[in-house]
């Protein structure tokens, strides 16, 4: 027997299949280990979420339902602990994240910013509980550590969480801002008024995941998109062999391909001693 078909009009709502919107029109990322290490211990990752419901079969017809609109999840994490170990760090990381935003990042209209960079710290406390999991069942030491700076981008807002000395910076109306503050005892002594710092020090971390029995601690602000921001996350690597007057003049023009291009090439240019990843996109 042959059931009545009922009209789809009747839940209009559920008969969306418009293509969902993301805050960016153009993303890319590139990793590279440089010139003197074996093994490459940063990872990245660009990570689209978006709201969808399909039914198959209903008595109102089958519907694929997506949400107008949909956020981006920009990911940077820069391994320590050795080769395997940081390498490791910083892959059990960013999968951890990207499981953490598919389950818990909401991506409805109005998420609140602070919100989101909560769960964060929720998320770097479970990336840390994993990474030593992981470093048990291989036999390795549970001394592994990662950064990790993550953009998160949806409805006109940004939220930033940030753990190390990997950067995010933001270009607005030509002008350059780095939008994280490097976790290092070099920044934590200027800001405490010291002007020697000895090189063999400056750069240790004073906050990470992992890498010590300190919880980590997420930072970062969260703002507004505008049309024409670009946005760039990138290790140290980078930051190591180029200046912010170099960086703006690349991320002022080209493609998001064209920019991460040209700084990771600039990179390798120099002496490039750890590994160099970029993450560039453009409103």
């Amino acid at each position: 027997m042959t059931q009545p078909t009922h009209s789809a009009s009747t839940l209009p709502g559920l008969h969306r299949a418009a293509a969902a919107r993301g805050p960016f029109t153009d993303v890319f990322g590139i990793t590279h280990p440089g010139h003197r290490r074996d093994e490459n211990q940063d990872h990245f990752m660009v990570l689209e979420l978006e709201r969808r419901v399909r039914a198959p079969q209903s008595s109102l017809g089958a519907f694929d339902g997506r949400a107008g609109a949909k956020a981006t999840l920009l990911m940077v994490a820069d391994g320590m602990g050795g080769h395997a170990n940081g390498e490791l760090a910083s892959a059990v990381t960013v999968d951890t994240i990207a499981d953490y935003a598919m389950r818990h990042i909401p991506i409805g209209d109005g998420v609140v910013p602070e919100l989101v960079r909560a769960g964060f710290q929720r998320a770097a406390l479970e990336c840390q509980r994993r990474m030593r999991e992981v470093a048990t069942q291989k036999g390795q030491p549970t001394s592994l550590g990662t950064t990790l700076t993550a953009l998160y981008a949806h409805h006109g807002a940004v939220a930033l969480a940030h753990v190390g000395d990997s950067r995010a910076y933001g270009l607005r109306d030509g002008a350059l801002h780095q939008l994280t503050t490097d976790h290092t005892i070099e920044t934590a002594a200027r800001a405490s008024g010291a002007t020697q710092i000895a090189p063999r020090f400056a750069h240790a971390l004073t906050n990470a995941i992992g890498g010590s029995d300190e919880d980590p601690k997420v930072e970062g602000p969260s703002f507004e998109l505008r049309e024409g921001d670009r946005y760039l996350l990138c290790s140290d690597g980078l930051t190591k062999e180029l200046s912010d007057e170099a960086i703006q003049e690349h991320l002022a023009r080209g493609s998001a391909e064209e920019i991460a291009t040209r700084l990771l090439q600039s990179a390798l240019a120099g002496e490039a001693s750890d590994n160099v990843t970029v993450v560039v996109a453009i409103v």
